[in-house]
């Protein structure tokens, strides 16, 4: 009987009745095969650099797998800039659930602001939160302190308060600029941001139409203000005759930031939103208690920064956030530092809005409007 030849088994399929041609092996056809991961060994490897002038690259695209073994509709890819960092489809810096982030991998808001723990607007440096994110060069995986990281950069000099004639004079440009209609209107859109800082402020402030209050907004007197954003006795601040002199100072600073942050961001929302026939000023829900009102003045500030923010990138003003080092301690015994802190965050409001103003008026560049 002839002896059968033994023979290895042929990994590839045969080709039965073919003509007889090899047949191409099997492509690795994993899920992450069409990560431009040219070079790397799996779905991790830092993605391959985009050519100067094309969209940012994808690292590749997750697909989930349900209970029956099929294949669910596949998530988003992930992107990577030219510098290996995650990113979103506008190009911002993002962690890896997807939450924004600056260079340093600290969590911020839409317009930049750090945020702490808990999602919102960190009252200091310290406090600022790390996102989930990704191994890279640029992010030290552990928190250390953000002043003293290199994408911070050098210091500002600090800036003043405007003194009430400087406030004056902006609150009429303003005015001009809205009136003129320079700025357009944009109801819709006002009305939701003056909803969102009502909300915000949890009724402690309210919207009145503008002709229903006083008539600061022509006059921009300091008194016609100071009667419409610290009005008595609703939030009556007045010193009583247990008051120390230090408290009684105290007061008068809390009440000057009062009138000052309230036009603050009742300006702010005219420049990016037009004029308005309604206004915020503070409502039933605002407190008379020192370290309450004190919360409430951060609170309303965060308001004006936010939209002093947008305005800033749209009409190249540069602004600068104020931000401490550490948080002063609680209580009665933190306000004078918490005044300090909140005085410093409005300088750098009034400084950047005054700036708006003026990059506007000189790109009109018209008579009606300049001084």
């Amino acid at each position: 009987m002839p002896k059968i030849t033994s023979f290895k088994p042929y990994s590839a399929p045969l080709n039965v009745g073919g003509n007889n041609k090899p047949v191409p092996k099997p492509l690795n056809n994993h899920h992450y095969a069409t990560s431009h991961n040219v070079g790397g060994s799996g779905p991790h490897q830092a993605p391959q650099k985009p050519v100067k002038g094309q969209k940012p690259i994808s690292q590749g695209q997750s697909t989930s797998v349900s209970a029956n073994g099929g294949s669910s509709s596949p998530a988003q890819p992930e992107l990577y800039n030219k510098h290996g960092r995650r990113i979103d489809a506008q190009g911002n810096h993002v962690d890896k659930t997807g939450a924004r982030v600056n260079k340093e991998g600290y969590r911020i808001d839409d317009s930049g602001r750090l945020l702490n723990k808990d999602g919102k607007v960190a009252r200091s440096k310290q406090s600022a939160a790390l996102g989930d994110n990704e191994p890279h060069k640029d992010i030290g995986g552990t928190k250390k302190p953000l002043g003293n990281t290199a994408d911070w950069g050098a210091t500002p000099a600090p800036v003043s308060l405007k003194t009430p004639e400087q406030v004056a004079r902006n609150s009429n440009d303003v005015l001009r600029l809205a009136e003129s209609g320079v700025i357009q209107p944009k109801s819709s859109a006002a009305r939701t941001a003056r909803d969102a800082a009502i909300t915000a402020l949890a009724g402690g402030v309210v919207a009145i139409p503008t002709n229903a209050a006083s008539s600061a907004a022509t006059t921009s007197t300091t008194e016609a203000i100071k009667a419409k954003y610290v009005p008595q006795p609703l939030a009556s601040t007045s010193a009583s005759a247990t008051d120390s002199p230090e408290q009684q100072v105290l007061k008068a600073r809390m009440d000057t930031a009062q009138d000052r942050i309230f036009l603050a961001t009742n300006e702010a929302l005219i420049l990016r939103f037009g004029h308005s026939k309604n206004e915020l000023v503070p409502g039933e829900g605002w407190s008379s208690d020192p370290v309450k009102r004190m919360t409430q003045l951060e609170d309303m500030l965060d308001e004006a920064e936010e939209h002093t923010g947008v305005l800033a990138q749209q009409h190249r003003a540069f602004f600068n956030r104020y931000l401490p080092e550490t948080e002063p301690v609680e209580g009665s015994a933190g306000l004078p530092a918490r005044i300090e802190i909140l005085e410093k965050r409005l300088a750098e409001v009034q400084t950047a809005q005054e700036k708006v103003v003026g990059n506007i008026k000189n790109t009109l560049g018209s008579s009606s409007v300049k001084n």
